[in-house]
């Protein structure tokens, strides 16, 4: 019988301790909403980078981990509606865009880090550039393979602006597009 007590104090004692220990809480403290702007700054630009490409004998261009090479651009892409699944693709001017390119990210759901309109700094260091079906293209070297870059090393690569920018586009005729259109956000009139 001692037993039988001991095991049903027990259960009791359990159940009272459970119900003690979940305590409804309304109040949270806010989290610190503030941006430390990065003083990174762009030292090239996405023409030149599409111009190294362009002249490159192999098509590919692999930029050394040392590489100090910084371009800027503004997200002209979302994947909130699936349209981009795992491309973001960056202009280089807020207007009249006159270059852009494909990143090729290992991130789903991107739209909630890269808006439209964000302004990002691409660290091209460990990246390769390249060109295909007249797209420019930057990703991570995978076996010969311009690949997705990990989502492990995204934030070291990629780097959010606080400038969040209404993009207006280049107003054109659809007879009128051509290559040079391609990455850049254009509207058609």
């Amino acid at each position: 019988m001692n037993k039988r007590t001991n095991s049903i104090a027990l259960v009791l004692l359990s159940i009272f301790g459970a119900l003690l220990s979940c305590v409804k809480v309304d109040e949270f403290e806010m989290p610190d909403l503030e941006w430390e702007e990065s003083e990174i700054v762009s030292n090239s630009n996405l023409q030149a980078l599409a111009s190294i490409v362009d002249q490159s004998e192999e098509g590919l261009v692999r930029f050394g981990e040392d590489d100090e090479a910084i371009v800027s651009g503004y997200v002209i892409s979302s994947d909130e509606a699936g349209s981009f699944y795992k491309t973001l693709i960056v202009q280089d001017k807020k207007t009249d865009a006159e270059s852009g390119i494909q990143l090729r990210i290992d991130l789903k759901s991107y739209f909630t880090k890269f808006k439209f309109g964000r302004k990002v700094f691409i660290k091209l260091a460990g990246l390769t550039a390249t060109k295909e079906k007249g797209n420019y293209v930057l990703g991570y070297l995978f076996k010969g393979q311009v690949v997705d870059i990990p989502e492990s090393i995204i934030d070291k690569k990629l780097i959010r602006s606080e400038e969040l920018s209404e993009l207006t586009g280049t107003f054109t005729r659809l007879e009128q597009i051509s290559e040079a259109d391609l990455n850049t956000f254009v509207r058609i009139e």
